[in-house]
């Protein structure tokens, strides 16, 4: 919600989200930021091609970059796509977040001291999850609620 807010739209030129999970490629996260500035696969062979399209794609714009649910704790792999990024610094004014359940990663970047969120409420979780798996508005059938209230537990305060 926060990415497609308003005021983040007005403040950004380009927004860009992707998700980097276990692939921590430098290669295929330049790659992924081409496609989503671009709208197409730009089909470049070597990592410093990549890197130069990705630098001109993002020169003079103020960007979002938010690099989503990342778990390598490589620091070369860091140290190389991080060089990277700042060679293709935007504007004045652009950002990059990076989201992450390890500590590790978040000093690897460590710019800015992290910020932890903390777990949801039992009461707040049941309200998001209720939200998404049944809508608005709509009947609540008491074994689904059953089995919801249980997926609840087991995340354990996790969206």
């Amino acid at each position: 919600q926060v990415f497609n807010d308003h005021e983040i739209s007005k403040h950004f030129n380009l927004r860009i989200w992707i998700c980097v999970s276990d692939d921590f490629n430098a290669k295929r996260i330049l790659q992924s930021i081409l496609e989503y500035v671009n709208g197409q696969n730009p089909n470049l062979g070597t990592l410093e091609a990549m890197r130069k399209k990705v630098e001109e794609a993002l020169q003079s714009k103020r960007y979002l970059l938010v690099l989503d649910d990342v778990w390598n704790e490589d620091q070369e792999k860091w140290k190389e796509l991080k060089g990277m990024l700042q060679c293709a610094r935007g504007a004045k004014g652009d950002a990059i977040l990076v989201t992450t359940r390890l500590q590790e990663v978040a000093s690897i970047m460590g710019t800015h001291p992290a910020y932890y969120l903390k777990e949801l409420s039992g009461d707040d979780s049941w309200s998001l999850f209720k939200h998404h798996a049944f809508g608005q508005n709509r009947e609540e059938i008491e074994e689904l609620v059953t089995i919801g209230r249980e997926i609840v537990r087991k995340c354990d305060g996790f969206p």
